[in-house]
This record gives C-alpha cells, sequence and structure tokens, in this order.
C-alpha cells in the first residue's frame, strides 16, 4: 500500500514538474523570437510597422509561419524601390499591403517539416494558398508571385513552428494585393434598464416646429472609409 501511494506520488510530481516545465518554455510569443534573431531583424520591423505586432505577441497561437530572413527582405525592398515605393507607402493604413503579405505567411495549424507532404496545400490567414514542394531534399514553398525555400527548420514556440525561408512569398501581382484593414473594434453592448424606469431610446426627440430651420450639412466633411 506505502509502495503504491508513493509510486502514485511520483507520478504525480513528475506530471506537475512537466506541466510546470511547458509553462516556463511558453513563456514567449512569435514576435519575441523574431527579436530575438538577428537574421530576422527586418521581418520584425516590417511586422511592427505593419501594424501586426500585436497579432504576433499572442502567445496562445498555434500556427506555422514561413519567416522571410533578411536577405529575402533586401530582395523586397529593391523590388519596391525599382517600382518607386518604399516601405512606408506598403505599410501606410490606407495602402497596408504588406501586413497582406506577411498573413500570407501564417498557416492557422502548426506543422513540423516532417509533417509537410509534396504538392500539399496550405490554407494561409490572408485566404490564399501556398503549396509544399520537396525536392533535391529541402522543403519548397510555392506561392503565386514567387517561391521559396525552408533554409532553418522546426523552430518551435510554444505551440507554433517557425520554418525560416529565403525569399518573401507574393500571393499577387503588387497592385491585386487586398490593402489590410484591421479588425474592428466591437461595439459595447448596453444593458437593459432596471426594473420600474422608464426606458431610453436612441432616437432624437420630434422636432420643434418653432426652432430654427436645420442647417444643411457641409457634404465635403463626410466621407466613408473602405
Amino acid at each position: 500500500m506505502a509502495r503504491g501511494s508513493l509510486a502514485l506520488l511520483s507520478v504525480l510530481i513528475l506530471a506537475f514538474a512537466t506541466q510546470l516545465n511547458a509553462q516556463v518554455a511558453c513563456n514567449t510569443s512569435i514576435l519575441d523570437a523574431v527579436a530575438a534573431t538577428p537574421d530576422l531583424s527586418l521581418l520584425g520591423q516590417v511586422v511592427q510597422a505593419a501594424g501586426l505586432a500585436e497579432t504576433l505577441s499572442d502567445k496562445t497561437l498555434k500556427v506555422t509561419v514561413f519567416a522571410p530572413n533578411n536577405a529575402a527582405f533586401e530582395e523586397l525592398l529593391q523590388v519596391l524601390n525599382a517600382s518607386g515605393l518604399t516601405l512606408a507607402d506598403v505599410t501606410a493604413p490606407e495602402s497596408n499591403k504588406a501586413a497582406s503579405i506577411l498573413l500570407y505567411h501564417v498557416v492557422p495549424v502548426p506543422a513540423l517539416a516532417s509533417q509537410l507532404s509534396d504538392e500539399q496545400i496550405l490554407p494561409t490567414l490572408l485566404g490564399k494558398n501556398l503549396t509544399v514542394s520537396l525536392m533535391g531534399g529541402m522543403v519548397n514553398i510555392i506561392a503565386q508571385e514567387s517561391n521559396a525555400s525552408v533554409v532553418t527548420a522546426d523552430v518551435k514556440v510554444c505551440d507554433s513552428v517557425v520554418h525560416i525561408i529565403n525569399h518573401v512569398l507574393i500571393p499577387a501581382p503588387l497592385a491585386d494585393i487586398p490593402n489590410y484593414m484591421p479588425p474592428m473594434t466591437p461595439a459595447p453592448t448596453v444593458s437593459p434598464p432596471a426594473v420600474g424606469t422608464p426606458p431610453t431610446y436612441s432616437s432624437p426627440p420630434p422636432p420643434d416646429s418653432s426652432a430654427n430651420p436645420p442647417q444643411t450639412a457641409n457634404i465635403d466633411s463626410m466621407y466613408i472609409r473602405f
């Protein structure tokens, strides 16, 4: 009986230690891992400029990220400069194509290199697919407008996996890449009135005929944001 209790206690201690180690090991985020990797410094700058820092700071993410190295982003910046564009041009709120490109590098499930198969289709957070190609002992990722090879595989970040690649994956011709729009903040809910109190209404009161006539709105001051 004592031996059985001791064995059970040992199992419980081992389980607790394993859980504690997992919590300590997962006390980071993908953005933290990027910041700690010198060859991903440009990726970190683009993530910040594109407004995705908060998304990639989520330590509960369970995704696969194909992370372009510095040489890949230097190549992309040269392409942008040849088109008369800068990083600021493609990260501005009204023309944030950079965020869309980055979301094209994120697959919504974690996958090690050994779990990828030839001609496998990978969905992305952008809504466009990538294709896996296994050739010459390399894991290659086929995008619509570019291809890349995995140069460092299986960097585990909590429940996510990062594969460092040598080119930026481009989902479409630059002019056709959609501008990223951040998710809308939900409107606050309104609590119902307490029992016995008169309800309130959001509609305005009926017009007072004795009041001054309404002024015509200046249409130039009104706009709709797409």
